[in-house]
């Protein structure tokens, strides 16, 4: 496995991306749409997140499976650029024995595997397998599942100078897997991760997403960003003499954000009396501290 920092991995879903459901009314018309008969046997079937097979079900059985033909031009297409395309599909290695022939692509580099451990969902499985791997080169990650939980998110579980470098597409329509307006976005993402001046672009877009979404939170949270900045100054100066944890803390900080630090000793006091514990400094001294950065901001607005 090469080490290429410009070779982007395209790990990428069967089902809802490439295997597609077969026609019936309504869905007779969808194009590139291509079909396979594919014979299956009990003995090599997948049992993570699938149906457990029954009893009396045959030992092989041959059905007729439909695909996005858009979808297997583009892995086609990803192989012969020299992309590295790997499987991340619940059916795990069974992907090379059951699809690879139907959509026309060799044997694939298996990159999620039944690894023991217990997951919120078939998302998640592959998002911890998939960020665990493949540091420094850039990651695309093609499925129809998105990942519910933040902490489990793809980007999240890279390293992060490699969170710029990763992206997680969702297939709009699993109906119809992938499709020419799927494949233009991912290449696109795909050139600029090829190249140097691609890559700076991408992590100058996520230090821009970053400032967006931060500054959204300071608008939301403290209304301005001079609340944001006084409630700052106040926290570090509380710090100083609380736990970081400290409920009260938080609670004071808060408070004098919002009422431009004026809080007087009995208010103070009785916050210390709802959120405290003994450990805390008594409320004079809080408003000592207080008061200190309060002086400082006044000293800054006098100056010329």
């Amino acid at each position: 496995m090469t080490s290429d920092p410009y070779r982007p991995v395209v790990a990428v879903d069967v089902d809802g991306v490439l295997r597609v459901p077969n026609a019936k009314p309504g869905l007779e018309f969808r194009d590139g749409i291509i079909t396979a008969e594919i014979t299956m046997s009990r003995a090599a079937y997948p049992t993570l997140f699938h149906a457990m097979l029954r009893p009396d079900d045959p030992d092989e059985w041959t059905e007729t499976h439909s695909f996005s033909g858009i979808g297997a031009d583009w892995i086609r297409n990803l192989i012969n650029r020299g992309v590295e395309v790997v499987w991340a599909t619940t059916w795990l290695g069974h992907a090379n024995t059951y699809f690879a022939p139907a959509l026309g692509v060799p044997s694939l580099p298996v990159g999620v595997v039944d690894d023991g451990w217990s997951d919120w969902s078939s998302a998640s499985w592959k998002s911890r397998q998939l960020g665990s791997n493949w540091a420094g080169r850039p990651l695309l990650w093609v499925d129809d599942v998105p990942v519910l939980y933040p902490e489990a998110r793809l980007d999240r579980l890279r390293r992060p100078v490699d969170r710029a470098l990763t992206r997680s597409f969702i297939v709009p329509n699993p109906t119809f897997g992938i499709r020419a307006a799927d494949v233009q976005i991912l290449d696109e993402w795909l050139a600029l991760t090829s190249t140097e001046a691609g890559q700076r672009e991408l992590r100058r877009q996520r230090q821009l997403q970053f400032r967006r979404r931060r500054d959204r939170f300071r608008r939301e949270r403290w209304g301005t960003e001079a609340a944001y900045r006084r409630w700052r100054k106040y926290r570090r100066a509380l710090n100083e003499v609380l736990a970081p944890d400290s409920v009260l803390g938080s609670t004071l900080t808060s408070e004098l954000a919002e009422h431009e630090g004026n809080l007087s000793l009995a208010e103070i006091a009785f916050l210390r009396k709802e959120w405290g514990d003994r450990a805390d400094p008594p409320a004079e001294e809080l408003l000592r501290v207080i008061e200190s950065v309060r002086r400082l901001e006044d000293d800054a607005s006098t100056k010329p």
